[in-house]
């Protein structure tokens, strides 16, 4: 059932219950107007309604509880373990502490055995099945199986890591957590969770008791001892009549016997989240027996949290009871400020996770850890009251053309309601304060909303960044006298307008949002760290590294001052980046390393705050060719990203858009292409046309398409990303250096060598301006501007350009090896060659191969370029054997790397090559073969009119002329000579050939 149709069934539902009973069918035809099915799904609930509950009949109802068997007393050796004391027990087992006793090595470990008299065929099942599961379970806050076998008495055991920890509500309240760190260490459980479900793994007991924080503050997820393998048949204790479970913390399908999926253990996270935030049960605080608990749990919606505290003091009579001054006073707030922290998000979260039907819960546990995640940033959530998205969704449907682009903006401008009571509560002494500023921004938001409807707005379409521009005005206008909530409100604003690519405003805003919180509560805080860090993100998008380097450090410094070390964390990894995009590597790794190690700290190792750095960190690792360490921190952060965001996401995407341009370099290109056209379409899917975000995925893709020889389609891409990025920035930007760096080389594997050498010197000219003279790109731009020459046949030009490549990035790395280093060599030891420096070249070009072996003895496809640049000297100076196996070691590597696809361009250089090698040796015919399959993929792939494809057909007159085939060779190098000439000098080699050639060809030869 649609979420349209079940929200009516379910206002009928209510609206009929409050009728008399003897009314209610006459209201039902009515209302239903006809509609027969409507009509039996709201009968259905009524009778059921009526009718007494089977669940509460009694009848093979089982629980976790201790059961009988006595401990085994200190001392006693199970398998080689020690037995030193009893730490648990359960339905079935008992959890001993214990110690290695066999010498091998000291450890302690939590020992695990079936109580005495519980061996039952079905216990036994149960029990190995517990111990299977734990096996396939390797996660951070999961504990680890350690070992297994069988105790003297033939029953089996297993051991786990010990952890010396509390349950998680204890740990929270005997340290008087406030609400922000509880959601921290529930993040983990549910990342644990997720694990768990991702390796098809069910929990079904999800309780405190099973989730320990140790001292330190890392979370532990126990006790799979009922999980269930999904896919896998039911054993022992899950058979029909038999339910295992914790009452207080099953869902209502396990009470009601029904199936159980992954959606089980979100409900039981939202019972252990609704007791981490008001310190009360959903149910069990209001009932008084087990049946009225499972009917609960089966049929009685849970309060929302704000509103069970606000009458804690009025409800249930059990003594474990709390006063609301009890369970505000173990989050640090007063009463009434707990009670306005958790209405809102807090408050919807909770009841979508404990919602009866279970897909109308959050799909995932990683989901609801989302929503976490959104709610702690200050952003929207998906958990909002069925009443809003009714009545905005009514509002959309009446003005789908108008509001479609201003749907996301509104959604963020509606956060900042959350926003604002969050800071406020934590803030701000005074209640009747609180409640006019809370006032005052509901009636802001509203406001806002009453600009787009087509009843104020008189059916002008409102965009996004007309509502934003309405928002920034009218917040700088009525909330000039509260300077405290201007600040997060141009924050916010000033992110909104981020986000859509409108990067000028977002800095301003956030400079003016900085400047109002230094001045109302001192530089010396966590918040106005993190809009310092905001601020210089988009400063360095916008290219003004030094201005963004200078509020970098501040925030770093001031960072280090404070209790929150996540802000400091945050400031860390942004000014790593910003010094990375000015070049200084050396000092941005440090800045990077750090930064991720307090995350981890902080969350652990699946810390998704830590991804974005890891991501950064990657990139600087692949630009020193340090591509196994690139490749490691990808891989890790996007299993922690996917795991909690999915594929579509604008973070996902990032690192996968990162780690496809690592795969391309390592010449992995189908896998590069296959992962840049999902991150093209989700860029295409979440941003709007002309995002930056977009030029970016273009300008990859481009220069992949360019290394898979799809040349025009290349270009056209760049072109794309070129005008995007002009668009966003202006004429002169480090993007907008990149985009005509990119469009360069797209134009110059396309044969366009005048056009790309005019841009490739604006790309560098532009650089040197923006980023001065000394950044690693112009490495990279003055290798290309000295290929150009070097196909041109201006070879003392061309040297130059290599020298000083060569100069810069030496200069630059302190002579350590890198892949532009072999870049540079191979070139310019064919530019010695082209000028008859044969030992010269020789020397270089074996440099070169050595510099990319040492560096990536896995990097195919460098490494094969390399190499076939050596054998064409080899082959210049009458070194063939040699030359002949470089050349097959090459072609060798690069079909390697193209696992079945077409052949492509690049080899090329080999075929004509060893076509040369077999015509020394007299091999004609091979020769010919070799040289045709060239000329054929060149065809197929290159414009007419290519200088690359005329030089294979110089290659393959050469073999005709051999051959005494003079005719057919003229007429190929008369073909060659016309797209050569008026591209290259006269001292082009390959024209020079061809020249000679022909008027060396007998004309009368067949």
């Amino acid at each position: 059932m649609d979420d349209g149709r079940w929200q009516r069934v379910e206002a009928l539902f209510h609206e009929a219950l409050e009728r008399p009973e003897e009314e209610r069918d006459a209201f039902l035809r009515a209302a239903c107007a006809g509609d027969e099915a409507l009509y039996n799904e709201v009968r259905a609930l009524l009778d059921a309604d009526d009718a007494p509950h089977s669940l509460l009949d009694g009848r093979a109802i089982d629980v976790i509880e201790p059961g009988p068997g006595a401990a085994l007393p200190e001392g006693t050796r199970v398998g080689p373990y020690r037995v030193l004391r009893s730490i648990g027990t359960g339905g079935m087992g008992v959890v001993y502490l214990a110690e290695r006793a066999d010498g091998q090595f000291e450890q302690r470990v939590a020992l695990k055995l079936i109580k005495r008299g519980m061996d039952s065929a079905t216990i036994l099942a149960r029990f190995h099945a517990e111990r299977r599961i734990l096996a396939r379970l390797q996660h951070p806050n999961i504990a680890r199986l350690l070992d297994g076998g069988m105790a003297e008495d033939g029953l089996p055991f297993f051991t786990l890591e010990y952890v010396d920890g509390q349950p998680i509500t204890d740990y929270c309240d005997e340290r008087r957590l406030p609400i922000e760190d509880r959601l921290d260490l529930f993040q983990a459980v549910c990342a644990a969770v997720q694990y768990a479900h991702g390796n098809l793994v069910v929990h079904r007991d999800l309780k405190p008791n099973n989730i320990l924080v140790t001292h330190d503050g890392h979370v532990k997820l126990l006790d799979f001892g009922i999980a269930r393998v999904l896919g896998e048949d039911e054993e022992g204790l899950t058979r029909s009549g038999q339910r295992v479970m914790t009452p207080a913390y099953a869902s209502p399908e396990q009470v009601r016997g029904e199936p159980v999926t992954t959606a089980t253990d979100v409900y039981s996270l939202g019972v252990v989240l609704y007791e981490l935030l008001c310190g009360r049960h959903p149910h069990r605080d209001t009932t008084s027996t087990p049946a009225e608990l499972e009917r609960a749990i089966a049929d009685t919606p849970a309060e929302r949290p704000s509103r069970f505290l606000s009458r804690i003091d009025t409800v249930g009579t059990a003594p474990a009871v709390r006063s609301p001054e009890d369970v505000a006073r173990a989050r640090r707030l007063a009463p009434a400020r707990l009670h306005r922290r958790l209405q809102g998000d807090l408050d919807n979260i909770c009841l979508v996770a404990l919602r009866k039907e279970p897909e109308r819960r959050y799909a995932s546990a990683s989901q609801l850890l989302e929503d976490i995640r959104l709610h702690l940033s200050g952003r929207p959530v998906s958990a909002r009251p069925d009443t809003f998205r009714y009545r905005y969704g009514k509002f959309v449907r009446r003005n789908r053309a108008g509001i479609a682009a201003a749907t996301s903006l509104v959604v963020v401008v509606a956060a900042i309601t959350v926003l604002y009571t969050t800071r406020l509560a934590r803030e701000r002494d005074r209640a009747r304060q609180e409640a006019t500023k809370a006032a005052t921004v509901s009636e802001f938001v509203t406001g806002l909303f009453e600009a787009a409807d087509p009843y104020t707005s008189r059916g002008e379409a409102i965009t996004a960044r007309e509502l934003l521009d309405k928002g920034r005005d009218r917040v700088r206008a009525e909330l000039a006298d509260q300077p405290d909530v201007l600040a997060d409100m141009l924050r916010t604003i000033g992110n909104a307008y981020g986000n859509l690519g409108i990067i000028d405003e977002a800095v301003a805003l956030l400079k003016e949002s900085r400047a109002l919180r230094i001045a109302t509560v001192g530089e010396h805080d966590a918040e106005a760290v993190r809009t310092t860090v905001r601020l210089m993100e988009y400063l360095v998008i916008a290219g003004a590294y030094a201005e963004a380097d200078s509020f970098g450090r501040r925030a770093v410094a001031v960072g280090r001052t404070l209790e929150d070390r996540k802000a400091l964390a945050d400031a860390l990894g942004s000014l790593g980046q910003c010094v990375n995009m000015q070049g200084l590597y050396e000092e941005a790794e440090p800045l990077y390393r750090e930064a991720i190690v307090l995350f981890h700290e902080i969350e652990g190792p699946g810390s998704v705050a830590a991804t974005p750095v890891m991501n950064n960190f990657g990139l600087l690792m692949h630009e020193q060719s340090r591509y196994a360490e690139a490749d490691s921190l990808f891989k890790r952060a996007l299993e922690v990203q996917e795991a909690v965001w999915g594929k579509r996401h604008p973070e996902t995407a990032t690192t996968r858009y990162n780690y496809a341009q690592l795969l391309a370099d390592e010449g992995h290109l189908s896998e590069a292409r296959a992962m840049w056209d999902e991150v093209l379409a989700t860029d295409r899917e979440l941003f709007p046309a002309g995002h930056p975000s977009i030029a970016f995925t273009l300008s990859a893709y481009g220069r992949l398409l360019s290394n898979l020889g799809e040349f025009e389609e290349a270009a056209a891409l760049q072109r794309e990303a070129l005008e995007i990025r002009r668009n966003n920035h202006g004429a002169e930007h480090p993007d907008v250096a990149y985009s005509l760096g990119s469009l360069g080389r797209a134009l110059h594997d396309n044969g366009y060598y005048d056009e790309a050498e005019r841009t490739l010197r604006e790309a560098y000219d532009m650089h040197v301006r923006v980023n001065g003279p000394r950044h690693p790109v112009l490495v990279n731009l003055k290798n290309g501007i000295g290929l150009i020459q070097y196909d041109r046949g201006d070879y003392a030009a061309a040297d130059t350009s290599f020298a000083r490549a060569l100069a810069l990035l030496n200069s630059l790395r302190n002579d350590a090896e890198h892949h532009q280093k072999s870049v540079a060599l191979v070139r310019r030891a064919a530019v010695l060659a082209a000028t008859g420096r044969l030992t010269d070249a020789e020397a270089a070009a074996r440099e070169g191969v050595a510099v990319v072996e040492r560096l990536h003895e896995d990097q195919a496809m460098g490494i094969a370029t390399a190499k076939i640049k050596l054998a064409n000297i080899l082959l210049q100076s009458g070194s063939v054997a040699e030359a002949e196996s470089l050349y097959a070691e090459g072609l060798a590597r690069m079909r390697a790397l193209e696992a079945g696809a077409p052949v492509r361009p690049r080899d090329c250089d080999a075929l004509i090559g060893l076509g040369r090698c077999r015509l020394a040796a007299g091999d004609i015919a091979g020769a010919e073969a070799l040289a045709r399959e060239a000329l054929a993929i060149h065809r197929e792939y290159f414009r007419p009119g290519h200088p690359t494809t005329a030089r294979t057909r110089i290659a393959l007159a050469e073999v005709l002329v051999a051959n005494g085939r003079a005719a057919e060779a003229k007429a190929l190098l008369r073909e060659a000579i016309d797209p050569l000439t008026p591209l290259v000098l006269p001292r082009q080699i390959d024209l020079v050939a061809a020249q000679r050639m022909l008027l060396a060809s007998p004309a009368g030869s067949r």
